[in-house]
């Protein structure tokens, strides 16, 4: 692979430990995240599920709006899991690109529960209007089977992006690295929910969940009614993405910001210093 992305869910605590590993092993970090997402939070009851986004910082730049929206989803909107409106979308980001995918997302959401289409479509549209049509994305997941509710929304996402002519990309849903690993995910899943590992109500891994190669994603998409040339639409469309990516994070500086008072707080600490501060000996 010549780029890796990695999308953590509700914020990038691992952005630079696989930043820095990825730079080593020669192969292009993509740093993505997955938010909780709702259209109008005022209007959003705090128990009630919310669908996901994904975001991806293609420079520096678009990186330090990534921390400010993550940042802004822990402190104003966190009921259970962080999340953001569009709104708070709006107010924070002026470009970054967007990936909507299966049914954990919004759209997926509200197409698996049949809303109304148009609603859909004007939600996209604004969305598209926030950050530029080009920068968003429908993505299909490849690791389907041919009939359940993944494909269902994978077939829903698919007539929605043949209808308004939005570009897709291919997902791999990635939870460990090789197959043989199903066995430490799954017994992880165990001691997360405090079950054990013979207990038959335990979480199972729902799917193929490694990280797989072009020609296993391709065998998987074979299942199912798409055709050659969507698939390799699909993976060029994620090859230009990669190819897009510019992020270069300054390592050997403090990126803290620097917060100056107002002129009025420094000249009251300047006279009341002595009383404000009290020192032990």
């Amino acid at each position: 692979m010549d780029a890796l992305a990695c999308t953590d869910y509700g914020g990038m605590y691992w952005g630079v430990e696989f930043y820095q590993a990825a730079k080593k092993a020669g192969i292009k970090p993509i740093l993505w995240v997955e938010l909780g997402y709702v259209w109008d939070m005022s209007r959003q009851e705090a128990n009630e599920v919310a669908g996901t986004i994904v975001l991806l910082a293609r420079n520096y730049a678009w990186y330090e709006q990534l921390m400010k929206l993550i940042s802004a989803a822990h402190l104003e909107w966190f009921h259970k899991i962080p999340r953001i409106d569009h709104a708070c979308l709006a107010r924070h980001a002026t470009a970054l690109t967007c990936i909507v995918w299966w049914d954990r997302s919004w759209l997926g959401k509200m197409l698996v529960n049949k809303n109304e289409q148009s609603l859909i479509t004007d939600q996209w549209k604004q969305l598209e209007n926030t950050l530029w049509a080009e920068y968003c994305y429908l993505s299909r997941v490849a690791q389907e089977k041919p009939e359940g509710g993944l494909h269902t929304c994978n077939e829903l996402i698919k007539q929605f992006w043949t209808e308004h002519n939005i570009s897709l990309i291919l997902s791999g849903d990635v939870h460990y690295k090789e197959a043989k690993d199903q066995q430490i995910f799954e017994t992880a899943l165990a001691i997360k929910d405090g079950k054990r590992i013979y207990d038959t109500d335990r979480r199972l891994a729902p799917r193929q969940m490694h990280l797989q190669t072009e020609d296993e994603l391709r065998s998987r998409l074979s299942l199912t009614a798409l055709d050659d040339e969507e698939v390799n639409a699909m993976i060029q469309t994620n090859q230009n993405i990669g190819d897009s990516i510019d992020l270069e994070i300054p390592m050997d500086k403090i990126l803290f910001p620097i917060y100056e008072s107002p002129e009025e707080i420094k000249n009251s600490y300047e006279k009341y210093q002595q009383q404000l501060v009290i020192s032990t000996v």
